[in-house]
């Protein structure tokens, strides 16, 4: 998938695959892709490392900010974010 606007809203991250590229996860936060990187280092994220490339698991990205999946088709948003996280959209 190409992103022509570097924000994605979370609707658009919802609808991609289950695994995704850091770079997505980067116009979501409003973030570095370096910094996606080092989350997935740490074990913010539920990633694994495919040779060089990070693969990251969707709802683990959309759990840490906060919007938890009831179901497939419904999502419930549950902001605690810090005062210099990002806004969601």
């Amino acid at each position: 998938m190409k992103f022509k606007e570097k924000r994605i809203g979370v609707d658009d991250f919802r609808s991609m695959p289950d695994i995704v590229d850091p770079l997505p996860v980067a116009y979501l936060l409003g973030i570095s892709d370096r910094s996606v990187y080092r989350l997935c280092q740490n074990g913010t994220f539920k990633a694994v490392k495919c040779g060089k490339l990070w693969r990251i698991n969707r709802d683990s990205v959309l759990s840490y900010i906060g919007v938890t999946i009831v179901n497939q088709h419904q999502l419930k948003t549950t902001i605690t974010w810090g005062p210099r996280g990002p806004s969601l959209l």
